[in-house]
């Protein structure tokens, strides 16, 4: 996207804990061709008792167990709730990018307090869904860029990407 303005970062993964099991449970079923028993296993695996060794029950009475990478798969199956809000309730010139639970957008608008509200539509979508306002870290053109995952991501003053692997992911590379 040339003519960017802002970069935003977000991350969602403290809401991997607390995502609905009901909603989750009900987005699954078509997707499994409505297979009862593939249905009543992995309800059960969303209700899982977690005991420590003393007995004390330590479950998760909201979410989904943190056991293996089946909580990740299913809680990017529920973000795509989310990903159908930010695409209702941003503006158009804003475009996003999901990679497990991190969101990366990008966004042509100039102004940094339209930038800022991007950020404060963010928290309300995921506050609606009852989820953990996610961590959001922007960086504007010309500005001071964040550092990611070992990368620094800016925008260069001509509103290109300093990141080529950056680039690759918002293109569809």
């Amino acid at each position: 996207m040339n003519g960017a303005y802002a970069i935003l970062f977000m991350d969602c993964s403290k809401s991997l804990p607390i995502y609905p099991k009901e909603r989750i449970l009900e987005k699954v079923y078509p997707l499994i061709h409505y297979d009862d028993d593939l249905y009543r296993l992995l309800e059960s695996f969303c209700n899982l008792p977690i005991l420590d060794e003393k007995g004390r029950d330590y479950s998760n009475k909201k979410g989904v167990p943190p056991l293996s990478n089946m909580n990740r798969v299913l809680f990017n199956i529920y973000l795509d709730d989310i990903d159908q809000e930010i695409e209702a309730q941003l503006p158009k010139n804003v475009i996003f990018v999901r990679f497990l639970e991190k969101y990366y957008l990008l966004s042509k608008l100039k102004d940094p307090s339209e930038i800022y509200k991007i950020g404060e539509t963010l928290n309300r979508i995921f506050i609606s869904k009852k989820l953990v306002s996610p961590i959001i870290r922007i960086a504007f053109r010309g500005g001071r860029p964040f550092s990611l995952y070992g990368y620094n991501l800016s925008i260069n003053n001509d509103g290109s990407l300093n990141n080529g692997l950056m680039c690759k992911l918002l293109k569809g590379e």
